[in-house]
């Protein structure tokens, strides 16, 4: 009796626990909004930093630094629907999930991107 007892108490505890932890995990959307607003602000301020070796003498270097400079323009330019998808896609307050997602998006644009012009130049020769 004593050891059924013991369990019950030790399971209420845990439940408690971990309800409290999820009630205080929950987050309004404005805190969303201004906690993927910082995170993304110091994206651009990383990938800004890193673009300025575009004038390095090695071109692996300044093939990268170009990248990190067309990705802090990708983000300072689509920030805001950027806030608004990742609310939406519920992409939660984990920081590598964060930037797992803005690399998704910024790759997946740079692939579009790419794609398109391939086949525009892949037109073009025909004519």
């Amino acid at each position: 009796m004593k050891q059924r007892l013991f369990v019950l108490l030790l399971a209420g505890f845990l439940v408690a626990v971990w309800g409290s932890t999820a009630l205080s995990q929950t987050v309004t959307t404005t805190q969303l909004e201004q906690l993927y607003s910082n995170y993304i602000d110091g994206f651009i301020a990383r990938c800004e930093s890193k673009a300025e070796w575009r004038n390095s003498k090695l071109v692996n270097i300044r093939r990268e630094a170009a990248l990190y400079c067309f990705k802090a323009h990708y983000l300072e330019k689509y920030q805001d629907q950027l806030i608004k998808d990742m609310i939406a896609e519920n992409i939660g307050l984990r920081e590598h999930r964060i930037h797992f997602y803005l690399n998704q998006r910024f790759f997946s644009m740079l692939r579009s991107a790419t794609a398109s012009l391939h086949h525009w130049r892949s037109g073009s020769r025909v004519m």
